[in-house]
């Protein structure tokens, strides 16, 4: 007899449980490899892609600074889901913090979110687009290998939404939070006589006038 059961402390896992990670056979090792020696063109391929989705504000003005982020983020989004593939497994939660990083830098940007998860739904079909290519240059390819490679990109693409919204949402919440903060601090400062003379120069040029000190009525 061995005692009553104790329930497992599991991790919070970003995926839904999908029992083909661990029974489905292995990506064909043929795409694997294929995507490895084309990971650049493909990287860049996927960069332009996103970069045409994604309108950008203005001051963002598809700088050569911002390409090369978009860049990045598809090098190291593509080296992850060769990581995916060759291991058979969804992707840890480090590494979809570290892939959400951009949804965060461009919470401020006025880029809207529904934008953003667009480009990275161009992003994979850009994978499955070359997956596509080696499996017609490739006819020894199996029809359950091109399978198995398909659900785990599609789940990797539901995984990176959902972090990338989480990004974006939290880093626009502590924007607000942080705007609201110097908003009280501004008029705390204007009641009280104590702003100083860059911010009587802002308020002049959007066409307010501050007397100090002003006065607190209250009816």
């Amino acid at each position: 007899y061995a005692g009553p059961a104790v329930a497992e402390s599991r991790p919070h896992t970003p995926l839904r449980d999908r029992r083909g990670y661990q029974g489905m056979p292995s990506v064909s090792p043929i795409i694997i490899e294929s995507l490895r020696v084309r990971m650049e063109r493909v990287a860049r391929r996927m960069a332009i892609e996103m970069a045409r989705t994604i309108p950008l504000a203005e001051g963002v003005g598809g700088s050569s600074a911002f390409g090369s982020e978009v860049l990045a983020a598809c090098r190291e989004g593509v080296g992850t889901l060769l990581s995916l593939w060759a291991e058979s497994r969804p992707p840890s939660y480090s590494e979809l913090q570290q892939l959400s990083r951009m949804g965060g830098r461009m919470a401020n940007t006025g880029v809207p979110l529904d934008a953003i998860l667009r480009a990275y739904r161009v992003a994979a079909l850009v994978i499955w687009q070359h997956v596509i290519e080696v499996v017609r240059n490739h006819p020894e390819i199996e029809a359950q290998s091109v399978l198995t490679a398909v659900g785990p990109l599609f789940d990797y693409l539901d995984a990176i939404s959902v972090a990338v919204s989480t990004s974006y949402l939290e880093t626009r919440e502590r924007t607000r939070r942080e705007q609201d903060r110097q908003y009280d601090q501004f008029f705390a400062e204007v009641l009280g006589g104590t702003a100083d003379q860059e911010m009587v120069a802002r308020a002049a040029s959007g066409g307010t006038v501050l007397d100090f000190p002003y006065w607190v009525l209250v009816s």
